[in-house]
């Protein structure tokens, strides 16, 4: 099979399912053998990789008495499970369900992320949420304070100010902590200084004419516009890393609600819409006492 054909199977979600329920049923039936009894006996690969987080810790090659001090850990952690499995002990225990249905969800969103994005799948996903990683929108302008701790009537004095303004007078406002000239400022940072009415003001302005009396917390302003930079898309290389973390987390999430919309389907659990009870009328109403 040619190797884009093989990457279009890896790809698709349907095998990753079928792989993760084919796990479950062999990790369900090596479950009951352990119940069962039989010689205890520690896998291979949970051996290498306790030895391997040993020797982390360590920061050197574990001795042979320190690996046969490991392995009858692990042995008699074996003997224990195996006997609490038996007397039913992970029965009713809502950490160990909480812990068991976390793993259910980390191996299923393991399998959905995939490999890394391709370039190509990248740039793809930041063309769709260009909202997750466009420049945004900047403003540069002037703008004339007036007052209100200091004048009486400070939205009269800015409208009689904007009179001059327009008749070609200069005009002289009072002073603002944060200065006159305002470049390059987010519409977030406008709203957040000023208010959201003077944001929307200033989005709005037609440059290079004075506008107003605004309102902020601080008293009345006159703005001018003196240029816009619109919102912008970045090139992939600046974000490329970020896009690719966005991109793994999606498909995580997506696996993760995909499997349990088919555990639920399986398991005739019913759907909820937002805020919605997932219990019975009845059993709901005996939750809430």
């Amino acid at each position: 099979m040619p190797r884009a054909a093989w990457k279009a199977v890896l790809r698709e979600p349907l095998l990753y399912f079928a792989v993760v329920g084919a796990l479950l049923f062999l990790g369900q039936r090596a479950l009951e053998r352990s119940a069962g009894g039989g010689a205890a006996r520690v896998p291979p690969v949970e051996l290498k990789a306790a030895r391997a987080q040993l020797a982390q810790e360590l920061r050197r090659a574990p001795s042979p008495d320190e690996e046969s001090a490991l392995l009858a850990r692990m042995l008699d952690e074996e003997i224990l499970v195996r006997e609490a499995l038996a007397l039913g002990l992970d029965r009713n225990d809502p950490i160990l369900r909480r812990r068991l249905a976390q793993k259910m969800l980390f191996f299923a969103e393991d399998l959905g992320a995939g490999s890394d994005p391709t370039e190509a799948e990248a740039q793809a996903f930041a063309t769709a949420h260009p909202e997750l990683y466009q420049h945004p929108a900047r403003l540069t302008f002037e703008q004339l304070f007036f007052d209100r701790a200091t004048r009486p009537h400070p939205r009269q004095a800015a409208a009689a100010a904007l009179s001059k303004l327009d008749q070609g007078e200069e005009v002289a406002g009072d002073p603002f902590a944060w200065g006159r000239h305002f470049v390059g400022q987010e519409p977030s940072e406008l709203e957040e200084r000023f208010g959201a009415a003077f944001a929307e003001a200033a989005r709005q302005a037609t440059v290079g004419h004075w506008v107003g009396p605004l309102e902020s917390p601080y008293g009345q302003h006159l703005l001018r516009v003196e240029g816009h930079t619109a919102a912008q898309a970045p090139p992939l290389p600046e974000i490329l890393g970020r896009v690719r973390g966005d991109l793994i987390e999606s498909r995580r999430r997506a696996a993760r609600e995909a499997l349990l919309q088919r555990l639920r389907v399986k398991y005739g659990v019913p759907a909820a819409g937002p805020g919605g009870p997932l219990l019975p009328p009845s059993l709901a109403s005996e939750e809430g006492r």
